[in-house]
């Protein structure tokens, strides 16, 4: 094509011009509905975390309005807990066509044990660092699940209770009880940890009576690092329904 084939050079800058319309209509095109899909997902998420805390007040009404005698299966004061609790780097992971896949980074950190304090330093913002308790009483002998009742009708009722602080920003502390094998969760809940100073937290369960499970504590949604968070005084209290 020459300058002097003005014809041409017209074809030309309006096949720019439509080539950039039309990449920018796609460009929008797939905003929109990316956006929509994220909404979507919010909205989902929302839907679940608004269940999850109508199941945690039924559960905190009916554990405080419960005559039964509450167990209490683990308790942090007065042991040793470093072998109480196994801690790990992972992902966030969420669910894409039917699959689990890690949807976010690793989260980088290390646990660590000192008079009763679990102690999560973390390395990075992203992704989790996930600790789970392996130790339980029952019926005066030591188990690394909840062992599962079959003479208990219903759902077990759980109270979990701890104080927690932070070492500089803000953390998410994520509580699962969750099925030791298969990882099918029964049920969760969360607190965000914002002060440096000790601050007590209580969170009501109903975890299944007749399955295995155990705890899992995520620390995710850290807004700064490097920075820490400290849990003392753990305790898990049940009441059968």
């Amino acid at each position: 094509m020459s300058a002097n084939d003005p014809q041409g050079v017209l074809y030309a800058l309006v096949s720019a011009l439509l080539g950039g319309i039309g990449g920018a209509l796609l460009n929008n095109l797939f905003t929109r509905k990316k956006t929509r899909a994220e909404v979507e997902k919010l909205k989902l998420d929302s839907e679940k975390l608004r269940l999850e805390i109508d199941k945690m007040i039924s559960a905190s009404v009916n554990y405080q309005l419960s005559s039964t005698p509450e167990h209490i299966v683990y308790n942090t004061s007065g042991r040793e807990i470093g072998f109480d609790f196994k801690g790990y780097e992972d992902f966030i992971w969420g669910k894409i066509d039917g699959k689990d896949v890690p949807i976010s980074k690793k989260g980088e950190g290390t646990s660590s044990f000192d008079n009763g304090i679990l102690n999560i330093q973390r390395t990075n913002t992203d992704g989790r660092y996930a600790v789970e308790l392996h130790s339980y009483m029952y019926d005066g002998t030591e188990k690394r699940v909840i062992p599962k009742n079959d003479l208990i009708e219903g759902q077990r009722q759980i109270r979990v209770s701890f104080e927690a602080k932070i070492v500089v920003g803000s953390h998410k502390l994520k509580f699962v009880f969750r099925h030791p094998k298969t990882y099918e969760w029964f049920a969760y809940g969360e607190k965000r940890i914002i002060e440096e100073t000790w601050v007590p937290f209580s969170l009501y369960f109903l975890v299944p009576s007749r399955e295995d499970s155990h705890l899992r504590i995520d620390d995710m949604e850290v807004s700064q690092a490097p920075s820490s968070i400290q849990i003392r005084n753990l305790i898990l209290a049940e009441k059968p329904t």
